[in-house]
């Protein structure tokens, strides 16, 4: 799978960068029970603010995104968003879709990665639990929300991006109230999934 996206986009130069991205992203995944996965992360030389994982543990992150994150807590909550992806099974469902060629175009290959929204919102609650596990405050989850919001209004059109969400994720507002939800006065360890 990394062989096939690094087709079309290529890593990100900064090798500091890169090992910060994936020092975090190790953190993250010490806490999550998934069996015989070799975690890998990614930094891509890509000014579209984006991230998404691919079966078998690679999380990818762009450089245009972590550019608008304002911490390390928020970058914590972004890679734990992709690895629960990972861990609840989302990202095998990539595997069955992929095409006999390589998309050339980045777009229609971020298309190939595209949860439905019920597995968003799980990704997001599991990611809320990862944070604490870790030892991160989960609300920075809702930084990292206004964080994704500034991405995609300085990127994308800002009506689509704060009425619509996109296709496969629900709004931001929306995801935005599920993880306080989730967080409101429950004690560390104690957080609980809603639909």
């Amino acid at each position: 799978m990394d062989l096939f996206l690094l087709r079309v986009a290529s890593l990100h130069d900064d090798a500091d960068l890169a090992r910060y991205v994936a020092t975090v992203g190790h953190r993250i995944a010490s806490t999550v029970e998934a069996p015989g996965v070799d975690w890998t992360f990614r930094v891509l030389d890509l000014t579209e603010p984006a991230a998404w994982a691919a079966p078998g543990g690679y999380v990818y992150v762009t450089h245009g995104l972590l550019a608008h994150l304002g911490s390390e807590a928020e970058l914590a909550g972004l890679l734990a968003h992709e690895i629960a992806h990972v861990a609840a099974g989302h990202a095998s469902a990539v595997r069955e879709g992929l095409p006999v060629s390589v998309p050339t175009d980045p777009g229609e290959l971020w298309a190939l990665f595209e949860h439905d929204q019920d597995m968003e919102r799980e990704a997001d609650q599991l990611a809320v639990e990862y944070l604490e596990r870790a030892g991160y405050d989960p609300r920075a989850m809702l930084a990292l929300f206004d964080s994704l919001r500034r991405a995609s209004s300085a990127f994308h059109d800002q009506t689509r991006a704060e009425e619509e969400g996109d296709r496969d994720h629900p709004p931001l507002e929306a995801r935005a109230a599920l993880v306080a939800r989730c967080i409101a006065g429950r004690p560390a360890g104690q957080v609980s999934r809603e639909r």
